[in-house]
């Protein structure tokens, strides 16, 4: 008898102890940011001589966003650009500034819970800030008419980018720079990497406290499921080969799964985002050309 008490005692802990982990990991992913100095201590872009103004808008959750918007008055191409999660816009100021030096108009965005803008009640990687790219789409249509509209972003920004896309025919073009996948395998993929656990129990347990707590099932944020609709409109897939946090494997599994037109973009030396980092020049220069290519249509060109 001790040895049985014995035992369903252990097994009680370790069952603690799996609700326990898997309780923080759901509770690290969607953890609500929280509005810092850093903020505020931000470079602009007028300090690196792009003209902006600010620009705040409303999402139908009532959420107030925040954007730069770089104009070009001459361009008939505007470029939504946003960040990854649990960063903030100015991450991506030197690729947005030299956007608009090659003639686009760039809509600068903080989703929900970045930077500027409000803060919601949970972080979703990737989830409700489709929402919020969508939102941003349609102050872009009002505020510049007729403009072709593209879509860039690092990391979660990409996932967005492309969920965006799928959903709205007005995105035109899209970069994707370190998407994921499936949201539940880079959460996978993190835990397993930080704490040499194995993914089960703790992730699909996880999730489940996710869909509590977010409403929403990281599995169901499926990137791979909808690439493929957004043809014909083209894709660029960019990806580090030694990315830590989200695999290269996953740039593969999107470009397979994408349709014609689309591009693949590997880098042997980047690790997360590390492509623009490795070789800014030939970032902006790859970047700017596929949008000039897909947006900078004539105007004779659309007519026919």
């Amino acid at each position: 008898m001790p040895l049985l008490i014995a035992a369903v005692a252990a097994l009680a802990a370790a069952a603690v102890g799996v609700v326990l982990v898997a309780y923080v990991l759901a509770w690290r992913v969607i953890r609500p940011g929280l509005h810092t100095y850093w903020d505020e201590y931000t470079f602009l872009p007028s300090d690196m001589g792009v003209p902006y103004e600010t620009v705040r808008f409303t999402t139908p959750d009532n959420l107030q966003l925040v954007a730069w918007l770089m104009r070009r008055p001459e361009s008939t191409a505007t470029i939504i650009v946003g960040s990854g999660y649990r960063d903030r816009k100015t991450s991506l100021l030197p690729v947005a500034a030299s956007l608009w030096r090659q003639g686009f108009n760039v809509f600068l965005l903080d989703f929900r819970n970045q930077g500027s803008s409000m803060m919601d009640s949970v972080q979703t990687m990737g989830w409700r800030e489709i929402g919020d790219m969508l939102t941003a789409l349609g102050e872009v249509a009002q505020r510049l008419p007729n403009t072709r509209i593209g879509a860039m972003g690092w990391s979660m920004g990409a996932v967005v980018g492309l969920f965006a896309a799928a959903r709205d025919q007005r995105i035109a073009a899209v970069v994707a720079d370190s998407a994921y996948a499936v949201q539940t395998h880079v959460i996978a993929y993190n835990f397993t990497q930080a704490t040499h656990l194995p993914a089960f129990p703790f992730v699909p347990l996880a999730e489940l406290f996710i869909y509590w707590r977010a409403g929403y099932r990281p599995g169901s944020v499926r990137t791979e499921d909808v690439v493929s609709s957004i043809a014909p409109r083209p894709l660029l897939f960019i990806h580090g080969e030694h990315d830590d946090m989200c695999p290269v494997e996953d740039a593969y599994r999107l470009h397979a799964r994408a349709r014609e037109p689309k591009e693949l973009w590997i880098s042997p030396r980047a690790k997360h985002v590390g492509v623009y980092f490795a070789d800014p020049d030939a970032y902006v220069r790859r970047v700017g050309a596929f949008f000039r290519q897909h947006l900078l249509v004539s105007v004779s060109t659309q007519d026919q």
